[in-house]
């Protein structure tokens, strides 16, 4: 491959994989992503029956964090017009925390 920036997982699950691009694609922002899982839930017989609704989860994910985030900002809005003391720590923008800043997938760290 010409450019050989890419992430596998040989032996991964649907659910293994999601958890592996919870912890990558915030930090490494790709332009394109390319999901080739489910041969190995077929592989090792593992809850096959649900494996459309795992897959369907986890290529969903982004889209319901955009849909939290905006009810999140406009809760923010509405408490900060009533005189509420909030702040609003947009965790997924430009300017939030970064891979680096991280405890783990989800939780900064004491700088981040």
């Amino acid at each position: 491959m010409g450019d050989n920036d890419n992430e596998g997982s040989p032996g991964f699950r649907i659910d293994q994989v999601e958890g592996k691009a919870k912890l990558s694609v915030p930090g490494l922002k790709p332009n394109l992503i390319t999901n080739n899982a489910g041969t190995n839930d077929c592989a090792q017989n593992f809850d096959v029956d649900n494996s459309s609704k795992r897959m369907g989860d986890m290529l969903d994910t982004e889209a319901r964090v955009l849909r939290v985030n905006q009810q999140f900002r406009a809760l923010a809005k509405q408490k900060a017009a009533e005189k509420k003391r909030i702040v609003l720590v947009d965790m997924h923008g430009p300017d939030g925390p970064q891979k680096g800043d991280m405890a783990d997938s989800t939780h900064p760290d004491d700088f981040g």
